[in-house]
């Protein structure tokens, strides 16, 4: 092992200085200004269309020309960027732009803030990976939470919501009319994707808003305004949370019947998440508070460790090289102990302290909390790499620094 990392992954002790470079530089120098955000934009609006494009078998780069179908580079990779995980990191952290944009912005912004948002919506509800979609579910219902003060914001927050079912309908229609291909492998994504609960999800939006809609005609009282609604709602979406976040860890325990089928269903990953947590606790206390140092994972699952290697001859694990957990927050737990997911934890606990009042009243700061929250949830089911990380540690930059000041001080 060596200051880069693994070889071939680096993300070892000279890539994480450098994470930790943008987050000071961003905090100490971001100024506040809004062409970087345009140009993110653009830039991630561009990557959803052409990943959206070639997983509809149009192939606009000619990335798969002399690739055969149902091969794995033709499945799992797809537009700029590479696989479906570096993918569903990129368009996550990243969507908070367009999200943001559309619920805040007026006019031209906010046509090119739905665009933006659509083309997240159908790239991720086509990217053949789970990850993606829940993290288009989740930025969906946190936008949701964060309207629930007045009806105006709720009214947009569901044109928004909206585009989630209409672009699955949209991909629905091209299949039927024989207009383009669809290129899905994985069994959970194809069932998330046909699955009719999307014209459920559809109907109910649309019946809220007309009724909503109607009432704001009707200039009839805001129901929304005095927070009660608000409150329940957040205070159910914490046990819901915590209740997940319960039952996650049950599964991964297998404390919880039909363990093994869950794993099988989610591409092995309970299983590697049992090993990787038993590797841990088989560790020297010094090793469990301060972790074996970074991108040391592969060694202390191959080499430092037997049960890995014990799991894959009983085949209980399948015959893999992890240089990570396929979850970063487990993969920190061995690299920097326990300390570090809690160094870690509490930083992005501090960004949305700060984002918490600010995300509500400009378009940066939602767009920040939203990234961030994004990045979050492929945390639990993916792992630090180049096309999310940087841009999850500049958005912390952000949330610390002159952005959230700011506006503080303006309103």
């Amino acid at each position: 092992m060596t200051d880069a990392g693994y070889p071939g992954w680096y993300m070892g002790l000279v890539t994480q200085g450098l994470l930790v470079g943008i987050y000071f530089a961003v905090s100490r120098y971001y100024d506040g200004s809004r062409s970087i955000w345009w140009i993110a934009g653009i830039t991630a609006g561009i990557v959803a269309l052409i990943g959206l494009l070639n997983r509809l078998d149009i192939d606009v780069l000619g990335t798969f020309r002399g690739m055969e179908n149902g091969e794995w580079n033709r499945t799992q990779l797809l537009s700029t960027i590479g696989n479906n995980n570096w993918y569903a990191g990129y368009i996550s952290v990243t969507a908070g732009i367009s999200l943001a944009a559309a619920f805040m912005g007026k006019q031209q912004v906010r046509a090119l803030g739905l665009l933006g948002s659509f083309l997240f919506f159908a790239s991720a509800i086509t990217s053949n990976s789970t990850t993606a979609i829940l993290a288009a579910c989740g930025l969906s219902l946190l936008l949701l939470l964060l309207s629930l003060r007045k009806r105006g914001r709720l009214l947009r927050a569901l044109e928004i919501l909206m585009l989630l079912p209409l672009s699955v309908f949209m991909v629905r229609m091209f299949l039927l009319l024989h207009l383009t291909g669809l290129v899905l492998a994985g069994d959970a994504e194809k069932r998330l994707f046909f699955t009719p609960a999307w014209y459920v999800v559809f109907v109910v939006e649309v019946a809220v808003y007309l009724i909503l809609q109607l009432r704001e005609r009707q200039e009839r009282s805001d129901r929304l305004e005095s927070g009660r609604v608000f409150r329940t709602v957040v205070g159910l979406a914490v046990a819901v949370t915590l209740a997940a976040l319960l039952l996650g860890c049950l599964l991964v325990a297998g404390y919880l019947p039909g363990s093994d089928k869950v794993s099988e269903v989610a591409n092995g990953r309970l299983a590697l998440w049992k090993v990787t947590i038993l590797t841990y606790g088989k560790e020297g206390l010094l090793f469990q508070i301060f972790g074996m140092g970074p991108d040391s994972f592969y060694y202390a699952l191959y080499q430092w460790g037997s049960d890995a290697m014990d799991w894959i001859n009983r085949g209980l694990l399948d015959n893999n090289i992890y240089s990570n957990a396929h979850n970063e927050w487990l993969t920190l737990l061995v690299q920097q102990g326990i300390l570090g997911v809690i160094a870690y934890g509490g930083i992005f606990l501090t960004a949305f302290r700060n984002l918490r009042i600010s995300a509500t009243r400009d378009p940066r700061a939602l767009a920040v909390f939203l990234g961030l929250t994004g990045y979050l949830i492929c945390s639990l089911f993916t792992f630090q790499h180049v096309l999310s990380t940087p841009f999850a540690f500049a958005l912390l930059g952000m949330a610390e620094g002159v952005l959230c000041k700011v506006i503080l001080i303006k309103f």
